[in-house]
């Protein structure tokens, strides 16, 4: 859950996204992601890309993690 402050107001939340290189995305599974992720923070949605967007990925590379995504949100 995220940390009500005494104010009230939540300032700042984050999380970690994990996806996997090596399941197969399709067209409509990169945008949707990649809309979610530009919805909280541009930068994660264009390091998702990066990493999801290219030719499939060999079976041995560890799952894709777009780490620091931020949102924030005032009452």
């Amino acid at each position: 859950g995220l940390k009500i402050l005494a104010d009230g107001v939540i300032l700042k939340s984050e999380a970690s996204l994990v996806a996997s290189r090596t399941a197969r995305w399709t067209d409509r599974q990169r945008k949707t992601l990649s809309e979610f992720l530009g919805r909280l923070d541009p930068k994660a949605a264009r390091r998702a890309e990066r990493l999801l967007g290219a030719a499939e990925p060999p079976l041995a590379r560890p799952p894709a993690v777009a780490r620091g995504a931020t949102a924030r949100s005032q009452p």
